[in-house]
């Protein structure tokens, strides 16, 4: 089976858009990744300040 050069043309096109669109949902991905786990660390650190802040409290 042969391809065409206009067609090879417009496939090579569609491939480097794809690639580009992939890169950046995976940028996309690991920016959520990283923002999720620092919520999680924060929400963590927020629950022992409250749990100490109460300790505290009790004496």
């Amino acid at each position: 089976m042969s391809i065409e050069p206009e067609e090879r043309t417009v496939l090579d096109a569609r491939i480097r858009h794809l690639e580009e669109e992939n890169h950046r949902l995976n940028d996309v991905v690991d920016w959520m990744h990283k923002t999720i786990w620092d919520l999680l660390a924060q929400n963590r650190d927020l629950k022992r300040q409250l749990e100490e802040a109460a300790a505290r409290e009790k004496r």
